[in-house]
């Protein structure tokens, strides 16, 4: 939910961006359950995208520095080279989504009176 929250956010502060199709790229620990990344995916609202190849923190060095060496021209064609994601679209019904959000909001709400 703590996701859901940082997403809020984002469409809050650009909207423009969440006005076409969006993905939520993941990986490390957990992305390697299909029902956390499924889960997610309910959950937000957003298709979530968790990499096949699990580092990705280590191909993302690898491929600034190959934009930095010139091996490729620039930011975007070093992207285009990384390797594929399973998807995972929203399957939950925007009532369930909504409550479960909804019940979030609530007890943090009341944590933060207590």
């Amino acid at each position: 939910m703590q996701t859901r929250d940082l997403v809020e956010a984002m469409r809050a502060d650009a909207p423009e961006a969440f006005a076409g199709s969006v993905e939520l790229r993941i990986d490390g620990g957990m992305s390697k359950s299909p029902w956390f990344s499924q889960r997610l995916a309910d959950l937000t609202g957003v298709q979530v995208c968790r990499a096949i190849y699990r580092e990705t923190t280590a191909l993302g060095a690898a491929l600034f520095a190959g934009v930095g060496a010139g091996v490729y021209r620039d930011v975007a064609q070093a992207a285009a080279s990384r390797p594929q994601t399973e998807g995972y679209a929203p399957k939950a019904d925007g009532q369930f989504r909504e409550g479960a959000y909804a019940r979030w909001l609530d007890a943090v709400a009341r944590v933060r009176t207590a």
